[in-house]
């Protein structure tokens, strides 16, 4: 069963823009210029009952305001949103009271300020609480920790565009176009040789870490395995959290 359901979600806000100095504040007196910013801009998606779902992006990506539109407290400018077959911004008591007593919940930020115990505590509890009550949660938070640990599918906004909605373990293979090659020498080596080997992203003897192109990954681990002295060799996906961050800087949109 649908619980949250959102298609072509729209907010956008009107902001007073002051030319800088002394003349700018006198002219904004006189005739007062606006500019729009765009919160949210035609975002659609849809969450299952008892899903868990990470809903994360930067500062400023439109997060807080499309949980504030699915809670009711704003109103879009454009699009449809249904929470529990209610409409949001209509606050019906129904609504709120099945919002505030655990059907659905939008769960912002819910480890900041925690320290590692406390943070695995929360998360023990909201994971078991969408378990025991089948709760559908939307999670958002800037810890990867929190999103990794509780939730499978996870919705990415920036500058108020959706622009990746699935499961946590695709986004490696839709974003990361290299791996990483990670290696234990058994001894010293030239650093020249080294170096003629691949782009070394981290080296601390006895650890070296290559990053190389994904299609690449096979043949460099074998010239790495050919002409160095090593103990032991892994390839990995890089982590999640750099892929996520070379996302919100725009590196890696398809």
């Amino acid at each position: 069963m649908t619980v949250i359901e959102v298609k072509k979600l729209k907010k956008f806000f009107q902001v007073h823009k002051k030319e800088a100095g002394l003349v700018g504040s006198l002219k904004s007196l006189v005739a007062r210029k606006y500019g729009e910013i765009r919160a949210i801009d035609d975002i659609s998606f849809n969450i299952d009952e008892g899903e868990l779902v990470g809903f994360i992006g930067p500062n400023g990506a439109g997060k807080t305001t499309t949980l504030k539109c699915l809670s009711g407290l704003l109103y879009p400018n454009s699009g449809f949103i249904s929470v529990l077959g209610f409409l949001p911004h209509q606050r019906k008591p129904e609504f709120l009271r099945q919002i505030s007593n655990g059907s659905e919940k939008p769960a912002d930020e819910p480890t900041i300020g925690l320290d590692v115990v406390m943070q695995k505590k929360m998360r023990d509890f909201i994971k078991e609480y969408n378990r025991r009550h089948k709760a559908t949660i939307l999670l958002t938070s800037h810890y990867m920790g929190d999103v990794k640990e509780l939730c499978k599918r996870v919705l990415i906004i920036d500058k108020g565009t959706l622009v990746f909605d699935g499961q946590l373990s695709e986004i490696t293979q839709k974003y990361a176009d290299h791996k990483l090659i990670s290696v234990i020498l058994a001894q010293e080596a030239e650093e020249k040789i080294l170096k003629n080997l691949g782009e070394i992203k981290e080296f601390n003897f006895p650890k070296l870490v290559y990053f190389v192109k994904r299609d690449e990954a096979s043949n460099v681990a074998a010239k790495v395995l050919e002409r160095l002295p090593v103990a032991d060799l892994n390839i990995e996906e890089p982590p999640i959290e750099d892929i996520i961050r070379e996302l919100f800087t725009g590196k890696n949109y398809a």
